[in-house]
């Protein structure tokens, strides 16, 4: 997230200040009301010690209004599995496409022949995982895409008789891409 900065304006005996507060300490300083001002400080009524107090106040809620708050954790877990989904396909798409081991595994599978089809498009789709940071759209047709690809791995994997160990993988991918399409188009 992009750094904030809320900047506090002081009045303290008619003097003008600026003092920064990283968003992270002016939250903690709404937490914790502000202690009663001394009635030492300022003219006999105390009138500008308990206007500097408020004006903390009033400005630090002003300033801490405007910033965006902490992810939920719903959001967190979207971000958390769209990442690891792009860096999973990156990997594999590349593995498919340039290791004699996947060569063999497609022949095992009956589909020689998409092998660097199957490389190509995951890595489209982690590259798209990404892209959908900037574009939703691009995002939601790659999640779709990557769990329909998923789908059809364990249709593959169950055919051939493949034990749930080594269908594992496509399945826990499946589900990441499910959560993140269905969190894209909501």
């Amino acid at each position: 997230s992009k750094a904030r900065t809320a900047w506090l304006n002081l009045s303290v005996s008619g003097e003008h200040g600026a003092c920064p507060i990283l968003p992270s300490m002016a939250r903690h300083c709404l937490l914790v009301p502000p202690p009663p001002p001394p009635r030492s400080f300022g003219d006999r009524e105390g009138r500008i010690g308990s206007s500097w107090v408020s004006m903390i106040g009033v400005q630090v809620q002003r300033n801490m209004s405007s910033l965006s708050p902490a992810p939920p954790p719903m959001q967190t877990a979207f971000e958390i599995a769209r990442a690891l989904s792009a860096i999973a396909f990156l990997f594999y798409g590349i593995v498919c496409i340039s290791t004699s081991h996947m060569k063999v595994e497609f022949e095992r599978y009956g589909l020689a022949r998409f092998r660097i089809l199957v490389g190509v498009l995951e890595c489209l789709g982690g590259l798209g995982l990404i892209v959908g940071y900037f574009n939703r759209p691009v995002l939601v047709v790659a999640a779709a895409g990557l769990a329909l690809t998923m789908l059809l791995g364990i249709a593959t994997r169950m055919r051939i008789g493949d034990s749930l160990a080594r269908t594992l993988p496509a399945i826990v991918l499946l589900i990441l891409n499910a959560f993140v399409l269905g969190v894209a188009i909501t």
